[in-house]
C-alpha cells in the first residue's frame, strides 16, 4: 500500500549532523558562485547554472544531484536547468538563457542540491546595487535571531519586514519543509492568516522564502506564470528580490546550516 505523507517529518540526529556538515559545503559553493559572478558583472544566465554545477561537483562530490531538474511545472514540463536564474521582474523559476549586467539587472539565484538522499535549498539576489534588494535577507536574519516557534510567527516576520521596508510582497512564493524530498510539510507562508500554525519542533528542517518587490509603499504584489510554464513574474513588471536558506531546529534553536544569513552586503551592494 502506498503511504501518504501528511505532516512534517522529524529528522534523526544523524540526519541533522549530515545537514550541518554538508550544509557548510553547500554554503562554500554558493559563496564561490556569488563572488565570481559579482566580479565578472556581465554573464549569461546559463553560465551561472553551469558554474554552480561545476563548483558543487568540485567542492562536494561529482555524484551530487540537482533536484530542480526533476520538478514538474503547472503545464506538465520538467524544469530544464539545475538552478533557477530569475532576472528583474521574474521573481522565481527563471531559466531562459539571457545576458545580464549586474550594474543594471537584479538577478535571483535559487540553488538546489541533493546528496546522499537529502536535499538543500537556498536563494540569493545580486546586482542592482540598491539597499532594498537585501530586505528579504534581513527577514531571514530576523527569523534566525527571533527564533519563532511556529509557522505563523515566521509568516509574521516575513510580512513585517516587507512593511518596514515599504516594499511589495509576493505571497505566491511559499517556503516549505525539506529532507528526503525537496518540498515537504509544513508550508511556510509569507503573511499570517487562516492557516495552521505548525510547530517548529526539534528535528524539523525547513526553508522560508521571503520575496519582495521594489515599490514606494507596502502592497501585496500580483504575479503570474509565464507561457514557458515556469517563470513567476510580477504583473507590475517591477523587479523582485528573493532569498532563502535551509534551517534546522536543533535544541529549540533555528540553525542556518547553509549560512545564507551570515552573508553581508557592502561595497556597492556586493554580497560577501
Amino acid at each position: 500500500m502506498e503511504r501518504l505523507l501528511i505532516g512534517p517529518i522529524k529528522k534523526s540526529k544523524e540526519q541533522i549532523d549530515f545537514y550541518i556538515e554538508y550544509g557548510a559545503k553547500v554554503g562554500l559553493v554558493i559563496r564561490d558562485v556569488i563572488q565570481i559572478l559579482q566580479s565578472v558583472r556581465k554573464f549569461n544566465t546559463l553560465d551561472a547554472n553551469d558554474l554552480f554545477v561545476d563548483y558543487s561537483r568540485y567542492r562536494i562530490d561529482w555524484r551530487v544531484e540537482f533536484p530542480f531538474s526533476d520538478q514538474i511545472g503547472p503545464i506538465g514540463t520538467k524544469f530544464p536547468q539545475s538552478i533557477c536564474v530569475s532576472v528583474n521582474d521574474t521573481v522565481a523559476h527563471g531559466f531562459n538563457n539571457i545576458a545580464v549586467d549586474l550594474d543594471k539587472d537584479v538577478v535571483s539565484l535559487d540553488f538546489g542540491i541533493k546528496w546522499k538522499g537529502m536535499n538543500f535549498d537556498s536563494a540569493v539576489t545580486i546586482g542592482g546595487n540598491e539597499e532594498w534588494i537585501y530586505a528579504p535577507l534581513t527577514a531571514l536574519k530576523c527569523i534566525r535571531d527571533e527564533n519563532p516557534k511556529n509557522t505563523q510567527e515566521v509568516a509574521y516576520i516575513i510580512n513585517r519586514e516587507a512593511r518596514n521596508a515599504e516594499l511589495g510582497q509576493v505571497l505566491t512564493v511559499l517556503g516549505h519543509g525539506i529532507g528526503h524530498a525537496l518540498h515537504e510539510y509544513p508550508m511556510i507562508h509569507g503573511a499570517p492568516g487562516r492557516f495552521h500554525a505548525a510547530p517548529l519542533f526539534n528535528g524539523l528542517c525547513f526553508c522560508p522564502e521571503p520575496a519582495y518587490v521594489k515599490t514606494d509603499k507596502f502592497c501585496l504584489e500580483d504575479t503570474y506564470t509565464d507561457s514557458d510554464g515556469w517563470a513567476l513574474k510580477t504583473v507590475s513588471e517591477l523587479p523582485a528580490s528573493h532569498f532563502e536558506t535551509t534551517f534546522c531546529v536543533i535544541d529549540n534553536k533555528l540553525v542556518d546550516v547553509i549560512g545564507i544569513t551570515n552573508l553581508q552586503h557592502h561595497d556597492g551592494g556586493k554580497l560577501e
